[in-house]
């Protein structure tokens, strides 16, 4: 992983639904939407109706974007949220005409690790949504609902974790960010 490509990917679980949402994060993150939608100004976390087309100017969908200017965003970058209708197909589309475009489908973890070594998460709270993110995916799994409490206890986790951060690590936040790098490199590959 480079931290100056693009990268994108579903944001909600694979299945016909209602909605889904695809998130696209990095240094080109707005110039791809530019160029899927042909509008060339986005106001900063204001939702837009868009229509996306792909390469060969197929309509793709008509879809609500919004662009959250970085470093005032979930990972630090620039990030676009899409909102699309819940048809595989169109997700499918969505994406590889983002990474026709130049982007890059992201590794499983890697908005929040972005998040991490931009400062805008310690390594308790991204800890946190990972393990949220294992839970609801087991619950899913089951089909069984996802407790209330565990949502609020992990995000009461994730709350009190900078004071638990300064605490438990004598580790300087740089060197928890190479580490953490370095593990990433080795499970990527």
């Amino acid at each position: 992983m480079t931290i100056g490509d693009t990268i994108v990917a579903p944001s909600t679980p694979f299945g016909h639904s209602g909605l889904a949402v695809v998130r696209v994060s990095g240094v080109g993150a707005i110039q791809i939407i530019s160029k899927l939608s042909s509008r060339n100004n986005f106001s900063n976390r204001l939702a837009t109706l868009s229509t996306l087309n792909d390469l060969n100017g197929n309509l793709i969908d008509r879809c609500i974007v919004t662009v959250f200017y970085g470093p005032n965003s979930y990972t630090g970058e620039d990030v676009v949220e899409i909102s699309t209708h819940g048809n595989p197909s169109v997700v499918g589309a969505l994406v590889g005409a983002v990474c026709a475009h130049g982007g890059r489908l992201a590794h499983p973890g890697e908005f929040t690790r972005r998040a991490f070594l931009n400062g805008k998460l310690d390594l308790v709270q991204a800890e946190a949504v990972a393990a949220l993110i294992q839970r609801s995916h087991v619950c899913r799994k089951r089909r069984e609902p996802i407790p209330h409490e565990f949502y609020r206890d992990e995000l009461r986790w994730a709350s009190h974790s900078r004071t638990f951060h300064k605490f438990r690590y004598r580790e300087s936040r740089r060197d928890l960010r190479l580490r953490w790098s370095h593990a990433w490199q080795d499970h990527v590959g």
